[in-house]
């Protein structure tokens, strides 16, 4: 047990650190250098988060209106939306 809490903080928390020195470099880098700077990793964090969100907005579809593979007519389905693999 104690090696798979010990793996889980590796991946877990093992990255902070390195995220910590990425969002220390884009403030040293940042020009010109003021009180904006200190807010750039948080908008480069929040526009990666928006991109992300968007490519699995577009890459997930959700298949609420049509009638699901297997289904008898008339029968109703139980469940609501299910997402269809993207081909």
């Amino acid at each position: 047990m104690e090696q798979a809490n010990a793996a889980y903080r590796f991946f877990g928390a093992g990255p902070l650190p390195m995220g910590s020195l990425a969002g220390g470099a884009l403030v040293a880098v940042a020009v010109p250098p003021g009180p904006f700077a200190l807010h750039l990793p948080f908008v480069a964090a929040s526009l990666a988060a928006l991109m992300m969100l968007i490519h699995a907005a577009l890459r997930m579809r959700l298949d609420c209106g049509k009638k699901r593979p297997g289904t008898r007519p008339g029968q109703v389905q139980q469940g609501g939306c299910h997402a269809i693999t993207p081909t």
